[in-house]
């Protein structure tokens, strides 16, 4: 479904094996805009060697495009598009206590060891 970006294929093209290793082993936790580029750097992540397992990622609520997040799901990805704050001056407030969630799903996953 994500387009492949020139910049990310050619980091891609650049990765050793060495880093698809240490990817296996990785935790990967982002709040991001989930547009269809961010889309791509998580398919190039897990090409690369990253599991899907260890991501957790976490929408912006004003650029979440929620195909995004359906299609990540589908890959096995963990991610949340955030939540809209429940009145105005409250954005702030309302990302931390996204992220603030998504660090408790993170360690409430029974998974071993995380670099």
């Amino acid at each position: 479904m994500f387009p492949r970006l020139p910049v990310i294929s050619g980091l891609e093209r650049l990765v050793s094996p060495n880093l698809g290793k240490v990817l296996q082993r990785t935790l990967i936790v982002a709040c991001q805009h989930l547009l269809e580029t961010t889309g791509s750097l998580f398919e190039a992540l897990t090409r690369s060697g990253a599991h899907q397992d260890r991501i957790f990622v976490i929408g912006k609520c004003y650029s979440t495009n929620q195909r995004v997040v359906e299609h990540l799901r589908s890959l096995g990805i963990d991610v949340s598009p955030g939540l809209v704050p429940g009145s105005p001056g409250h954005h702030w407030a309302s990302v931390e206590d996204d992220v603030s969630k998504l660090w408790k799903r993170v360690l409430s996953t029974p998974d071993g060891e995380y670099d």
